[in-house]
């Protein structure tokens, strides 16, 4: 384990940005299963027992106060995560198991500890990513039970506060400690998917991912200061401790967030994203309620809200009346603007329970064919959608979509829909737009056939260079072949411009590259009508906007469309950017 006497620093990846500072946990497998003892000799069975009984009273109200006054951030997904809990304290084979165990002479720890071991090791056997989570959730509930059975139970959850270090993460874990109140976490050797990256962000906490060995080592309750915006961690000796301590208060540090004092999201009343010819909005990329907040009086809308995680965070499918709700409090949230709802890119990286194994799964059933080959779960999401753009701009995006006769059938399906709402007289959107999200080779290069069966298109970029490309952009050990700039990629772009163009319909960019200075004037030199970004990106992307000068814009799109190397490539970005308009845009 550590020393406390000298302060030495590790490095890794920052997946969130912002810097905390708190004392370490250890969050392994067995990291606080309480050591079981045998029954003391000055505990009756009658006190153990009715010590457990009041760990479970404590464990059920503590859920219920979460779901009914948890932070307004994770208000859509709190009920997703702890109503699982719930039913697990009163199912026979975790809480009534627990009971007859300890009912049968083990101690309430052992008793405890022995289900976790045994229920979540025979739901992990199963050997698929979303069972797997599923003993993530049962030992989850487990250490919170054992907590609570100790003589002074912590009167929040015991992660509140600290930089916890996981080496087995899962997405809905993220969200729960989270909502629990850590104040950093550390990922270690752990494969980061994009979507866990994705999800990293909207903590509003700072994570960092690496790889080093001696993270394990640390021991409970060493001071560090978990600084995401420089990719380090602080390992700080006692007296390093007190004096960040008192120079500046934990919350202080603690709330050093992206979301927070880092950079200011900017404001639609004091920066319009004017060019010299029109506007170009700025949208929000949204996966949660907190990313929703976090955009409310800066975007112009939501661009790409991804329907997807809460499936993933429910680890499982959701009915048509919880879809619903969730969709409906971020509709309602920007009211008047548009709001583009995706239906759930599920399939990749992002893979449910009831989904079999493939063998590659970012070439196999992913995105719209996962709800093609599931019609009962695709009307469900899509009649959820219909009912929460009541009275709203509202446009429903379909996601990896490979071909023209996709989109045929979703819009069949999408048609049913409507004409089943109308029937039961059930309030919904009777004119919403349908779009698609152009990401893959075969959509960029058909791009004309879909575009002219939708109402706008979408360049999803994040996976467009990857699949163009055949790189992983998770993969270190590629990072200097995934290029956003390709001279491929960057006339794959603008070929898709083209086909929106020639069709009379928008077209819009999301993925990381929407926010790259380099890149957005070549966008709004094709005629993007938006991009769509990370919230906390927001303002810088606006005042970059309005800087431009649409005529330099048009040139630059123009000329890169020749360029035929990476190298020439840096050259004509970074020698021809376009000269500013000489105004702010400023209302």
């Amino acid at each position: 384990m550590t020393s406390r006497n000298d302060s030495y620093t590790l490095y890794g990846t920052s997946l969130s940005r912002g810097r905390a500072y708190g004392l370490a946990l250890q969050f392994d497998e067995d990291a606080h299963v309480l050591e079981p003892k045998l029954l003391p000799h000055d505990e009756s069975r009658e006190d153990a027992l009715n010590r457990l009984d009041t760990a479970f009273d404590r464990t059920r109200k503590q859920l219920n106060e979460l779901m009914s006054h948890g932070s307004e951030r994770f208000e859509d997904v709190i009920e997703l995560v702890f109503r699982a809990h719930l039913l697990m304290l009163d199912d026979e084979m975790f809480g009534g198991r627990i009971r007859k165990l300890a009912g049968e002479g083990l101690t309430p720890e052992r008793a405890v500890t022995d289900t976790i071991e045994d229920l979540a090791g025979s739901i992990a056997d199963a050997g698929h990513t979303l069972t797997a989570e599923k003993a993530e959730d049962v030992r989850d509930l487990g250490y919170r039970l054992l907590s609570n059975l100790a003589a002074d139970p912590p009167t929040r959850a015991f992660v509140a506060g600290k930089i916890v270090l996981l080496e087995h993460v899962f997405p809905s874990e993220l969200l729960r400690l989270a909502i629990d109140g850590a104040a950093g976490l550390v990922l270690m050797e752990v494969a980061v998917t994009a979507h866990l990256s994705i999800l990293s962000h909207s903590l509003g906490v700072p994570v960092l991912a690496t790889s080093w060995g001696s993270v394990r080592n640390i021991s409970d309750g060493t001071p560090l200061l978990l600084d995401g915006n420089t990719g380090r961690l602080e390992v700080l000796a006692d007296a390093d401790a007190v004096n960040l301590s008192s120079s500046k208060p934990d919350e202080e540090i603690a709330t050093d967030s992206l979301h927070g004092i880092d950079q200011p999201a900017g404001s639609r009343e004091t920066v319009e994203s004017l060019t010299a010819e029109g506007s170009v909005k700025v949208l929000a990329s949204v996966n949660i309620l907190a990313d929703a907040l976090a955009a409310v009086d800066s975007a112009d809308g939501i661009g790409l809200y991804r329907s997807e995680f809460p499936f993933i965070i429910r680890k499982g499918l959701l009915d048509e009346q919880t879809q619903y709700h969730i969709y409906r409090h971020i509709v309602t949230m920007f009211s008047g603007r548009e709001v583009t709802l995706r239906t759930a890119d599920i399939g990749g990286d992002k893979i449910l329970e009831d989904e079999s194994a493939e063998a590659n799964p970012f070439l196999g059933v992913r995105g719209i064919r996962f709800s093609l080959a599931n019609r009962p779960m695709f009307r469900d999401q899509l009649r959820a959608m219909l009912r929460a753009g009541d009275g709203a701009d509202l446009r429903i995006m379909l996601p990896m979509v490979s071909t023209v006769e996709e989109v045929l059938e979703a819009r069949a399906e999408l048609d049913r829909c409507l004409a089943e709402l109308a029937a039961e007289q059930t309030p919904h959107n009777t004119e919403p737009k349908l779009g698609a999200m152009i990401e893959i080779p075969s959509a960029a290069v058909g791009a004309d056939e879909i575009a002219a069966e939708t109402d706008f298109l979408s360049i999803g970029m994040n996976d467009l260079v990857m699949y163009m490309l055949a790189v992983d952009r998770t993969n270190a050990r590629l990072t200097e072949h995934y290029r956003t700039y390709h001279p491929v990629i960057v006339r794959t772009v603008a070929a898709i411009a083209d086909s929106a163009t020639n069709a009379g319909i928008p077209f819009s960019v999301c993925g990381e590259a929407a926010a790259d200075p380099l890149l957005l004037p070549f966008y709004v030199g094709l005629g993007a009508g938006a991009v769509s970004v990370a919230p906390e990106q927001i303002g810088d992307v606006r005042r970059r906007i309005a800087s431009l000068d649409i005529d330099s814009c048009r040139d630059l799109a123009d000329h890169v469309r020749t360029v035929r190397t990476v190298q020439e490539m840096d050259i004509a970005l970074s020698t021809m950017a376009p000269r500013e308009a000489g105004r702010t845009g400023a209302k």
